[in-house]
């Protein structure tokens, strides 16, 4: 009887121990995202579609915690504002935003932020911050709200965008 005992909690502590194996978090993770949202207004520009892609890679310090990584480009199409002249001309301008930053994990649901350099399409090199919440449908699906801004220290200004990003992860 004790030997049967024995077995019985040897197999449920094996079982344990492969299963607490399998849940493990993988320590590098690598995804793409769609990012689709609204430019919000500045002094200088009246903006409205902004859409874009971007690649991170994510690795994980603690089961709840990651470090970021990630680039990308994001394309806006706005209206420039001023004097009469120049309301309804477009204007299409992009950046590519080289980001690195933190991730914080509870259950299903996500918060981050990031901070960093976007290249600009007018040639300028400029900070970038990019908080964001969001939730994991599953392993390789998550959505986030996400706003980033962009600040030009030169004419003490800033571009933000609000936005939707839908993320897959391998």
């Amino acid at each position: 009887m004790k030997s049967k005992l024995f077995l019985l909690a040897a197999l449920i502590v094996f079982t344990q121990s492969v299963s607490a194996q399998n849940e493990r978090v993988k320590p590098f993770k690598f995804g793409i995202g769609f990012t689709s949202g609204f430019g919000l207004p500045t002094s200088y520009n009246d903006s409205s579609l902004g859409i874009g892609l971007d690649i991170q890679g994510e690795y994980a310090i603690l089961p709840s915690l990651a470090i970021t990584l990630s680039t990308g480009y994001l394309a806006f199409l706005y209206s420039l504002a001023g004097d009469s002249s120049d309301i309804g001309s477009d204007l299409k301008a992009g950046s590519i935003p080289i980001l690195t930053g933190v991730r914080y994990y509870h259950r299903k649901f996500f918060a981050g932020a990031q901070l960093g350099v976007s290249l600009m399409s007018t040639g300028e090199n400029l900070l970038t911050f990019a908080p964001s919440v969001g939730i994991k449908f599953s392993r390789h699906f998550d959505l986030s709200l996400k706003y980033q801004t962009t600040i030009d220290t030169k004419y003490y200004d800033s571009v933000p965008f609000l936005g939707i990003r839908a993320g897959i992860t391998f």
